[in-house]
């Protein structure tokens, strides 16, 4: 970042409904990084007291760690914009408590900044634990890895994706009041978007995280909220993509497959030929897409 003293860098992870042992596994990576000047804040957003006591017992020997209890549970992004407001980095990661970070992940991000960028991203691994043994696979094929995106391209397709290789500047999350909290998924897709609209989103190329797949409770997993997100983002920014014909083509396309995954047909042919009708010559990528049996 052009200084001589490296910026602190506060990481925050989101807890809730996951044993010790997988939330250990995270906060390892974490104080595994080869970057020298972080801090740990772990957001507990468990109702379960047993949860919670478990994993104070298991920081007990884990002194990095702030430990923060949410009162009641209010869902992953009012826990990380919890962790926002008591955060002192300059610069603040986020990981989700069942994935976690390669060794050089943070250095390799921080000298990426320079006086105009605001958020950093990188490449990485996506690990289904669901196959024996568990399948690896790159998160983004190297055609579908840019070293900076735009707020423009970023409405066309999510470029970026999982808040796990996020690392952003403090004031800028500040401007933009942090998480949409009525987001219970594509949040992390929402942030980007806006944080793109204050300065540049860069990325590393380079493999330098693991996003697990699993039978465990996961957001990303669910149709429901994830079709309630691609909503919102619709609603959010419908002005910007009744402008851009690709862009909204490209949503109604995700919008019809969350559709289908919730089986409701009619409203998946109608989202399905709203798209074609912006592009007809999509036709072909709509019905790829309206099949594809990737995970959520």
């Amino acid at each position: 970042m052009g200084r001589k003293n490296p910026p602190l860098v506060s990481v925050i992870i989101p807890t809730a409904h996951r044993g010790s042992a997988i939330i250990l596994r995270a906060i390892s990576s974490v104080l595994g990084q080869s970057y020298p000047v972080f801090e740990v804040i772990l957001v507990d957003d468990n109702t379960e007291p047993s949860l919670s006591s478990e994993i104070k017992t298991a920081l007990k020997n884990v002194p990095q760690v702030r430990y923060i209890k949410n009162v009641g549970s209010h869902g992953a992004c009012v826990a990380r914009n919890v962790g926002i407001s008591c955060a002192k980095g300059e610069l603040i990661a986020f990981l989700d408590d069942d994935d976690e970070w390669l060794p050089e992940k943070i250095e390799r991000q921080v000298k990426a900044f320079t006086q105009d960028v605001v958020l950093v991203y990188c490449n990485g691994w996506r690990v289904d634990d669901r196959c024996n043994p568990p399948l690896i696979m790159p998160y983004r094929q190297k055609k579908d890895f840019f070293l900076s995106v735009s707020f423009e391209s970023l409405l066309e397709k999510n470029h970026i994706g999982t808040t796990t290789q996020l690392l952003v500047r403090k004031s800028a999350l500040e401007q933009i009041d942090g998480f949409d909290t009525r987001f219970l998924a594509r949040q992390d897709y929402d942030l980007c978007l806006r944080l793109a609209r204050l300065g540049r989103a860069v990325g590393v190329d380079a493999f330098l995280f693991r996003h697990y797949l699993h039978n465990e409770e996961q957001i990303s997993k669910s149709s429901k909220a994830s079709l309630n997100g691609y909503l919102l983002i619709f609603q959010k920014y419908k002005k910007e993509l009744q402008s851009n014909a690709y862009s909204l083509c490209s949503l109604f396309f995700k919008i019809a497959r969350m559709q289908r995954l919730q089986c409701h047909v009619l409203k998946s042919v109608y989202y399905y030929f709203r798209g074609v009708f912006l592009a007809p010559s999509r036709w072909k990528e709509g019905l790829d897409e309206l099949n594809n049996q990737k995970p959520v």
